[in-house]
């Protein structure tokens, strides 16, 4: 994980997004062009990692006009802008390659659905792709939502408030693949089944502090300078609580409204939201010493949402 964005770093962003110099620059150097803006809108699914994205990209994929993928930036962060790869091969990693790999992901999903430009229809069609927090280094947050406005995407920001919980799961995550004794199962990301899960753990109080306050500061940091940006981008945010707790489907109906109107709520496939947690307790019930982790949340929204039923 790349460490949080400082106040310097912050203030040197907003000052770039609000150079139109620049924001010409990366519209100018980007070679993606969407070949029928008023047919297909594309977007990202802004999220973090373990923080219920895959969940949300499940229910997504229900509605026909919503193509959604999950990382698609896998490649250029481990091998150009990792923090290891950073350290070998700090060349690589650079504002033109981050705009080199979206430009990819983009066109290639482009050349693989180009006959839905063609389709002789009113409908519109929606293509995202999850980006997580973690994935980009805060000096080129700027350049992320410069690339944005360039392309008039459509940004749904998915929030854990319990960060903890995301780095709970992470945790456990490590755990449950090595008990297997497997290095295919170690290294990849298929799920485990029911009974390879573990129910509690404990934390490192200091670890899961330090964790919670860079990922609450660097997506923060984003959410402001996406919102300060000096033109319209379209932008929401959702929690993740919100969306599996007693409001849930009124939460889940405003977000798809958001994303493309009633007439997108109305394409659904009819078949029953399933929400299936790998773990399925509150956060504060499987941190088995969660006393002293919350100690060290202070001023953090983990130390309150942490307890939440729906967490």
């Amino acid at each position: 994980m790349h460490e949080s964005i400082t106040e310097t770093e912050y203030n040197a962003a907003l000052n770039q997004i609000w150079n139109q110099q620049i924001e010409t620059t990366i519209c100018n150097v980007s070679q993606f062009i969407n070949p029928c803006p008023s047919k297909i809108k594309i977007g990202i699914l802004l999220a973090q990692r373990h923080g219920g994205s895959n969940w949300v990209i499940e229910e997504l994929h229900k509605y026909r006009p919503i193509s959604i993928n999950r990382e698609r930036l896998i490649h250029w962060e481990s091998f150009e802008c990792s923090t290891y790869s950073k350290y070998w091969e700090q060349s690589k990693c650079t504002q033109q390659s981050l705009i080199n790999a979206l430009d990819k992901i983009y066109t290639v999903w482009f050349s693989k659905n180009a006959k839905k430009c063609n389709i002789d229809s009113d409908d519109d069609y929606y293509y995202f792709f999850k980006i997580q927090i973690e994935q980009i280094p805060p000096a080129f947050f700027a350049t992320l939502v410069n690339y944005i406005y360039c392309h008039k995407m459509i940004v749904l920001h998915l929030i854990r408030q319990a960060t903890v919980a995301s780095f709970w799961s992470h945790q456990a995550e490590v755990i449950e693949r090595s008990h297997t004794g497997d290095i295919s199962t170690l290294m990849s990301k298929s799920k485990l089944s029911t009974d390879q899960h573990i129910a509690t753990l404990d934390l490192d109080p200091e670890l899961a502090a330090d964790f919670v306050r860079k990922i609450d500061r660097n997506r923060e940091a984003l959410r402001k300078l996406i919102k300060l940006y000096p033109r319209s981008i379209k932008h929401q945010q959702f929690d993740y609580e919100d969306l599996i707790g007693d409001y849930g489907e009124e939460y889940w109906t405003a977000m798809i409204t958001w994303i493309g109107g009633q007439k997108l709520v109305l394409s659904a496939q009819h078949y029953q939201k399933v929400m299936t947690r790998e773990h399925p307790h509150p956060c504060f019930t499987k941190i088995s010493n969660w006393k002293e982790v919350k100690a060290l949340l202070q001023g953090t929204d983990s130390y309150y949402a942490c307890e939440k039923f729906n967490s």
